[in-house]
């Protein structure tokens, strides 16, 4: 019994961690839209804008095929939300220093990867994300 309800709460949180990983992807996504919005409207540096629309849908697509990844329990998936987590805790520590701080965004990016990366770590998780092949 005590099996059963640990198992149930590990794919609980699993389900918890690929949520917010790909929320993380809609935020990625809705930010390359708004580049490519801002370089048809014209306030946007041609060059750099593309490069950011690019690098940002290719972000998208990775958290995307971890977070689905990690639902299915893949061992690799772990280590791409470990990095995906470590990015995202430097740009919260970046974006709460400087003339110009935003604590919100520090804040809430710096809790969520927190969050998954403790969660990440449980000997639960591990066991449930061992899997090598789908």
């Amino acid at each position: 019994m005590s099996d059963q309800l640990s198992s149930k709460n590990t794919l609980k949180l699993l389900l918890i961690v690929s949520v917010i990983a790909f929320a993380e992807a809609g935020v990625l996504f809705l930010l390359g839209a708004f580049t490519v919005y801002q370089e048809i409207i014209g306030q946007a540096e041609p060059f750099s804008s593309w490069f950011l629309t690019v690098f940002l849908f290719s972000i998208t697509l990775f958290v995307a095929k971890f977070a689905g990844a990690l639902a299915q329990g893949m061992r690799w998936a772990r280590t791409a939300a470990i990095f995906w987590q470590i990015m995202q805790l430097s740009i919260a520590v970046g974006s709460v220093q400087g003339p110009n701080p935003n604590y919100l965004l520090g804040v809430v990016l710096g809790a969520a990867s927190l969050f998954v990366i403790v969660v990440l770590f449980m000997p639960n998780v591990i066991r449930a994300t061992s899997k090598t092949k789908g």
